[in-house]
């Protein structure tokens, strides 16, 4: 009876634990070796997307990649796999930076919106439209009325 009463409070004490880690606010703009798993699957997630729409394959120069609430936010530089840059075909497009929000779905992280060489702040109230925290954002305080 005792094993059972330690073994339900350490239960609680690692359930505690793990809702405090999923709330808190994280900075993963440089890889470690504590964030490298999470990191490189949140910025496969946005490489696979860009994939999608007909870009080629980009490595990122990370400016900007908070989580909280299983929600990511990722402001970044693509670039070549060859390390030149990237010519956008559409004249009005400001090479070479992408912006994504993403949702991690039981272990996988899954592009909510995002956006590459946009010309605007298309992402600004992005956190009120999909429930996100605000604090992933890097805005101080947008108007989305």
């Amino acid at each position: 009876m005792k094993y059972h009463k330690i073994l339900l409070a350490l239960f609680f004490s690692l359930l505690v634990a793990q809702l405090q880690a999923q709330t808190t606010l994280k900075d993963y703009k440089t890889k470690t070796s504590d964030n490298a798993q999470e990191r490189t699957s949140i910025l496969d997630a946005v490489r696979n997307d860009l994939v999608k729409q007909k870009y080629p394959e980009f490595i990122f120069v990370v400016h900007h990649l908070k989580l909280k609430d299983n929600f990511a936010f990722f402001i970044g530089d693509a670039t070549l796999k060859n390390g030149k840059a990237y010519e956008p075909k559409d004249e009005a497009a400001d090479c070479c930076h992408v912006e994504y929000l993403l949702k991690k779905t039981g272990t996988q992280w899954i592009v909510v919106q995002g956006g590459a060489f946009s010309t605007d702040v298309w992402w600004a109230c992005l956190w009120k439209e999909h429930k996100a925290p605000k604090e992933i954002f890097n805005i101080a305080a947008a108007t989305c009325e």
